[in-house]
């Protein structure tokens, strides 16, 4: 079985469930190390599986999660926007700790690539971020963008995808300044309250 196949398993299993999901996790990631190859492992195959991971709430997956960050680093590149917000996604959901290496390599991409990103991908993006609490002017300058495709977009957010991003922004400490954005934050303070 290769990675490929290893990520769609634990993606079909996270999706529609099993019996001891865990335990069949924790047997797919044990072939993990074996699989990864520094140069030929891909940002796809690493995206579906730290996604699959994330949704699983996997615990003990850390050093897997590192090895596959380690195989993808020099091809960051080549990765499609979407995937690099699926792969922050993950990492975002599972709090990964050592997330500031890829996110460096990513986030630039991002920056190139974020006029393809759809709103709902934009809001993820923001929320992996604000999980993995990494703040730094980058990010600044990566919500900078985001802004427009948001701002004329919003009406296509659900209630929670609004919410999300809402306490995402205030975790990120942003606050440009406008009055648009004011709203968004002071509908969060009024519900918090």
């Amino acid at each position: 079985m290769n990675l490929k196949n290893i990520a769609h398993t634990v993606a079909g299993v996270v999706c529609f469930g099993t019996v001891d999901q865990d335990k069949v996790i924790a047997e797919l990631l044990g072939v993990v190390p074996s699989k990864l190859v520094l140069g030929k492992t891909t940002p796809q195959d690493a995206c579906l599986l730290i996604w699959a991971l994330g949704r699983a709430r996997c615990k003990d997956c850390s050093s897997v999660i590192s090895q596959l960050l380690d195989a993808i680093s020099s091809d960051v590149g080549s990765a499609r926007p979407g995937m690099l917000v699926d792969i922050v996604c993950g990492l975002g959901e599972l709090e990964y700790v050592g997330a500031d290496k890829f996110l460096h390599l990513a986030i630039p991409e991002l920056l190139k690539g974020s006029p393809t990103l759809s709103v709902n991908q934009a809001v993820e993006l923001i929320v992996g971020l604000a999980m993995l609490k990494h703040k730094n002017a980058e990010v600044v300058d990566l919500l900078d963008i985001l802004r427009p495709t948001i701002q004329i977009n919003m009406y296509q957010l659900d209630s929670a995808a609004r919410e999300n991003l809402t306490q995402a922004l205030n975790a990120l400490e942003y606050n440009p300044g406008d009055r648009f954005w004011s709203e968004i934050l002071k509908a969060g303070d009024r519900k918090s309250q």
